[in-house]
């Protein structure tokens, strides 16, 4: 391992240390340089002045690159271009602990401090934890010798991290704020406006200034921001034209949030009407900001008939010292610092499960990969790729939506299969615990072995390019089921949805991720069989389902790596040629007794009612409707409790379980059952005529419905049911 020394100024750009960090990429000298290549992954870096050490690093990519490879912004991407650089993991000295190094030279080996550097890089990768907390007020001043106020431009700089969301308040939370403020104001009272999360801060070079970011509490400190540049336009007089609006800057949305809140803080004058802006949230709220002070402020002034104006130093002098913050610093990876934003977040946005699979992937990616901030980009291109699928489907009018909760679930099945994690884990941790304890575990911050995430989930790797095959996946998977023009196909799929294995459905979406010959007749053919194999084991078997998913989760590790569709459907085939010997007689017998069970009765009912319509006029959309998506009750032909009280017990009696059994339920419309209540099969057929579906029309033909009618349909539905559930024309 070497120890290369290189210089934190770049020609006319001064001291550039800020870039290094913030793409986590150094400068290695020119394309000339023959000690370029010799740069290796693993060796540290001794970020330097010329007569101090003040960042140390460690490189994690092999071959130095120009600078166009590492996703610098645009405009970063001009200042430096031609420059070279490699992917590092970087990290700044406190001032105590700077290394005298007098060495001018830009890039060098540097011999004589390899032993210190190792040590500092040790010390800083491994800093043990670290909570602080204090309370300060909001501040406006530019004092190098005022710690006690957030707004200080002279010592305070604010990043907005890249995974953080938006600025995005309301007029109904700027109003909120405003009013709050001003009923302090009003009894010259202090106020409290909650906690705010840092993390530990970082010098800036060349500065007495300190760089922290917010991890909770963007919301609030734009908004205060934002108040101040209204206040500095309207009253250009006042105290406030000396205070700098520098101590800001957002990383959010790969620079789109800064250029908006820039043009914003750039504003000489108060506008009058529309200026020109595109959509800019932070103008809206200055401007909304402004009419609520406005509207507050003519309420606090007292009529007591002298000329009264409003007092703007007091009013600043107010917001300056009467505002309090409590503020909590931590030095921690992403995973911790964002628990402890979870205890305390009260005020901001709650982070759903795909925000927080967001900022865990992003601090994973940068710390196990080679990856800086470019690294959330290409994460967020994922959820920006699902939002684009969402407005296509939209505009062909389908009801169909992806979300990204919904492609971590598939992903979370995916990654079972390839890192051969137990196999009961996706379904024993929902999707939310499962990447909490995969990231904890791969990051090292908790032990989770004693649950299942032993050595393999540790050694676990994630891929974007396989959750954006998902994602392609799912698209493609949902346009060939909308595209189908088998109606069987697609009631195949509903009763999938219906079954006690619907969860799986995602085997069609893995099978078009990863699979070599995804045709529209595979897939179709792919969820026929699903369909089959899962009503089968939904019916015989109400509880265990241990046995069938571990048998799926098979499925789904031969699709996820490359195997042929037409394979898997070959292992479900004997999968049900395996329920045929075993399970035949135990369906029969839950057709005898299909009342008792909801589940089963359900899908039966459906599925039967299915077989009668397959040969009509309707298109797939058209009879998914009719069977799936009208409301229905499974009907008993001869009442189970018959309208005539005293005969009820001895029709019980007579037809004992045949009256549960399939030949005395059908399909019908709620409202014709509910209609028809218990009476007489002579009352009811009149209804039944009314009825949509074909197997009630069927039973208009009968005259009356005797037990012995009731066994005979029995035997036709249970032949016909067992028949295509194993699919005996074909065996």
């Amino acid at each position: 391992m070497n120890v290369w020394k290189i210089g934190s100024k770049y020609g006319s750009e001064g001291n550039i240390l800020e870039i290094f960090g913030k793409y986590q990429v150094v400068f290695a000298g020119n394309a000339d340089d023959c000690i370029l290549n010799n740069v290796k992954c693993g060796d540290l870096v001794a970020v330097a002045d010329g007569f101090s050490v003040l960042a140390v690093a460690k490189v994690l990519s092999e071959t130095p690159q120009t600078i166009e490879h590492f996703n610098f912004d645009e405009t970063d991407t001009k200042r430096f271009a031609g420059a070279i650089g490699v992917k590092v993991k970087l990290y700044h000295l406190e001032k105590d602990d700077y290394l005298w190094y007098k060495n001018r030279k830009s890039f060098s080996r540097a011999y004589q401090i390899n032993s210190d550097i190792e040590e500092l890089y040790d010390n800083y990768s491994n800093a043990k934890f670290d909570i602080q907390s204090y309370a300060k007020t909001l501040g406006m001043v530019n004092d190098e010798n005022d710690n006690d106020s957030i707004i200080n431009s002279s010592i305070n700089k604010y990043i907005v991290p890249i995974y953080q969301r938006p600025y995005s308040w309301k007029q109904w939370q700027l109003e909120k704020l405003i009013v709050d403020i001003f009923e302090g104001y009003k009894i010259d009272e202090p106020i409290f406006i909650g906690s705010i999360q840092f993390s530990h801060p970082v010098p800036l070079l060349g500065t007495k200034k300190k760089i922290r970011e917010i991890i909770d509490g963007q919301q609030r400190i734009v908004s205060f921001l934002l108040l101040i540049k209204f206040l500095q336009l309207k009253y250009p007089e006042s105290t406030l034209s000396n205070v700098k609006l520098d101590w800001l800057e957002t990383r959010v949305n790969n620079g789109e949030q800064q250029k908006s809140l820039k043009q914003v803080l750039e504003l000489e004058q108060l506008p009058d009407g529309d200026i020109g802006l595109e959509v800019n949230t932070f103008f809206d709220n200055m401007v909304c900001l402004g009419e609520l002070f406005e509207s507050n402020k003519g309420e606090s002034e007292v009529d007591d008939g002298k000329d009264n104006q409003f007092e703007i130093e007091k009013f600043i002098a107010y917001l300056s010292n009467s505002i309090h913050f409590i503020c909590v610093e931590t030095r921690a990876g992403l995973s911790k610092t964002l628990k402890i934003f979870d205890t305390i977040n009260t005020a901001g946005l709650d982070l759903g499960g795909s925000d927080l699979f967001k900022i865990k992937c992003y601090e994973y990616m940068t710390s196990k990969a080679d990856y800086g901030e470019e690294a959330f980009k290409k994460i967020s291109k994922l959820y920006e790729i699902v939002e684009s699928q969402n407005r296509d489907y939209a505009e062909k009018n389908v009801s169909v939506r992806s979300s990204m909760d919904e492609i971590l679930e598939i992903y979370k099945f995916v990654l079972v299969a390839q890192n051969d994690l137990p196999k009961w884990m996706p379904l024993r941790f929902g999707r939310d615990t499962f990447y909490e304890r995969l990231f904890d575990s791969i990051l090292g911050v908790k032990n989770w072995s004693k649950f299942g995430f032993g050595k393999n989930a540790k050694e676990t790797k994630i891929k974007t390019e396989d959750i954006q095959k998902i994602i392609n996946a799912k698209y493609e998977f949902e346009n060939i089921l909308i595209d189908s023009k088998s109606s069987e196909t697609a009631c195949c799929d509903y009763l999938i949805c219906w079954s006690r294995y619907h969860r799986f459905r995602i085997i069609g979406i893995i099978a078009c991720a990863f699979c070599k010959d995804v045709t529209c007749e595979n897939i179709e053919l792919l969820m026929q069989k699903l369909a089959r194999l899962f009503v089968i084991y939904s019916c015989n078997y109400a509880k265990r389902i241990n046995y069938m998913s571990n048998f799926l989760q098979i499925i789904i590790s031969e699709l996820c790596s490359q195997k042929l569709i037409t394979a898997a459907i070959e292992e479900i085939d004997k999968k049900i040629n395996e329920a045929y010997k075993g399970e035949k007689s135990r369906l029969e017998h839950v057709l005898s007794h299909l009342a008792w069970n909801a589940k089963s009765k359900a899908l039966l009912c459906r599925l039967s009612a299915m077989l009668d319509e397959l040969d009509g006029t309707l298109n797939p959309h058209e009879l998914t409707q009719k069977l799936f998506c009208t409301d229905i009750d499974i009907e008993h032909i001869q009442s189970y409790n018959d309208e005539d009280m005293e005969a009820r017990a001895k029709i019980q009696e007579e037809w004992g379980d045949e009256i549960n059994s399939v030949g005395n339920l059908v399909m019908l419309e709620r409202t014709i059952n509910r209609s028809i209540s218990n009476s007489f099969f002579e009352v009811k057929k009149e209804q039944y005529r009314n009825s949509d579906f074909v197997s009630v029309k069927k039973l208009c033909q009968k005259q009356n419905w005797t037990q012995e009618d009731c066994k005979q349909r029995k035997e036709v539905e249970t032949e016909r049911l067992t028949k295509y559930l194993f699919e005996l024309e074909r065996k």
